[in-house]
């Protein structure tokens, strides 16, 4: 899809923005928008005029939509509600964590109000919401928002600093035009990216499934089985042995927070692993998501150091049952205490790394689970993993073998699809900010 410029432009006066169309207008946001933040939360009642209501958070609130499948309740005055209820158009936007991140309201629930890491955002005239969610995104992937939020602590985008945001200013009835423009082309972008992100979900299964098997049943369609006694596990060969992984592992142990916490972490130095870099697929080091120790902080955290064949096993938070082996090639590093290092024999580490990737090992992790407190898995419990293999090495390294052959080719289609997304995701970033800065004149275009 091609499209025509402007006739014309002229500067803005933001050095980051660059130039816009003359007609445009630039100000603060707050020239056409109202913003207020929500209410500190508060759990008991203490007064008989306060009621009940629904609140969003800021864990509600995503750029594809209001999540509503958790939303909780909190008291609320009459003149609380009066300020702060959600009405239909307005715009929320998170004022802590990820800070920036912004959902459109449509009256999802009758009667909610907002909790204080949430600024509403109202339009006062000349001002549509919708296109300021697209100016929203644009600021936030320019990283305008990061750069005026202090990250070194805790992350805010308090009302001050929402009301001082530079826009710009189409006619209103332009605003509404790039709008819907970008309500279309971003509806059939996002199409694309959930149809691979299926894909992905049905890889990954299958990759799962080929491990399970393999691990579990072996590589002989006509072994003789027995019963594993294990009623998750079922039969296995008659031949294999079944162990718990503390009669296996030779150190079962977490890294630790290094002296200081956060605060010490580096952009370069020595690798300091956390449970965001543990992926079943492998070790990921996203520049976003990697951070580093000096050659001091490492040998204080001598004990917790990774050696390549190490198995790395997330047992805290969301990642939980994430695992991956270390490279054999892999740079010193170090790990934290949300990360468990289990260390074998090494003619045992790879058949081990994908046994601890199968379905079966997943239920364990997931029965040794108490109901909602969910607090993560201790050293005990990971010792008392059940296991199978074979009892020669030669059959563990064939199965070692097929199974890294049978996932060659998932991987590079789990590689290819992510790679996909990503394209995806930058065509959609592209285009927001085209259209919002005035690059393209999309007037015409719906």
């Amino acid at each position: 899809m091609s499209f025509k410029k402007y006739e014309a432009y002229k500067e803005s006066g933001v050095e980051w923005l660059g130039e816009v169309p003359n007609h445009w207008e630039v100000s603060l946001l707050k020239r056409r928008y109202q913003v207020t933040l929500g209410k500190m939360l508060k759990s008991n009642q203490t007064s008989p005029n306060e009621t009940e209501e629904f609140y969003l958070r800021a864990a509600n609130i995503h750029w594809r939509g209001v999540d509503t499948i958790d939303v909780k309740r909190m008291w609320f005055t009459p003149e609380e509600k009066n300020k702060l209820k959600l009405c239909k158009g307005d715009l929320l936007v998170s004022e802590g964590g990820d800070v920036g991140r912004s959902s459109l309201w449509n009256n999802e629930i009758e009667g909610c109000y907002i909790q204080n890491s949430i600024n509403r955002i109202r339009a006062r005239e000349d001002a549509d919401t919708r296109f300021l969610f697209y100016w929203m995104s644009f600021i936030k992937h320019a990283d305008y928002i990061d750069m005026i939020c202090n990250k070194a602590t805790i992350a805010h985008f308090t009302v001050e600093k929402v009301e001082a945001t530079p826009c710009v200013y189409p006619p209103l009835e332009e605003q509404k035009q790039i709008a819907a423009f970008l309500d279309k082309e971003t509806s059939k972008i996002d199409t694309l990216i959930d149809k691979q992100e299926q894909l992905i979900t049905l890889l990954q299964e299958k990759r799962q499934a080929i491990i399970s098997h393999a691990v579990t049943r072996g590589l002989d369609p006509n072994a003789k089985m027995k019963d594993s006694g294990i009623e998750w596990l079922g039969e296995v060969p008659e031949h294999w042995i079944v162990k718990k992984l503390g009669y296996i592992a030779t150190k079962i142990g977490s890294g630790k927070t290094p002296r200081g916490g956060s605060k010490v972490y580096l952009e370069e130095g020595i690798l300091f692993l956390r449970s965001q870099n543990v992926h079943d697929t492998g070790l990921i080091l996203k520049k976003t998501e990697t951070v580093y120790i000096s050659e001091e902080m490492d040998s204080e955290m001598s004990t917790t150091r990774v050696r390549p064949g190490d198995i790395l096993l997330n047992i805290t938070g969301a990642s939980i049952g994430r695992t991956c082996i270390v490279p054999a090639d892999f740079q010193p590093a170090n790990v934290n205490q949300h990360v468990c290092i289990i260390r074998v024999p090494k003619d045992l580490q790879c058949y081990l790394s994908y046994f601890l990737k199968s379905v079966f090992v997943k239920s364990q992790i997931d029965a040794f689970q108490n109901g909602a407190s969910r607090e993560g898995l201790n050293f005990e419990q990971i010792a008392q993993i059940v296991l199978c293999l074979p009892p020669s090495s030669v059959e563990i390294l064939e199965i070692v073998n097929r199974v890294q052959n049978d996932l060659r080719l998932i991987d590079q289609l789990l590689a290819k699809t992510e790679s996909a997304i990503n394209l995806l995701k930058e065509r959609r970033t592209a285009l927001i900010s085209a259209a919002v800065t005035g690059k393209i004149d999309v007037r015409n275009a719906i």
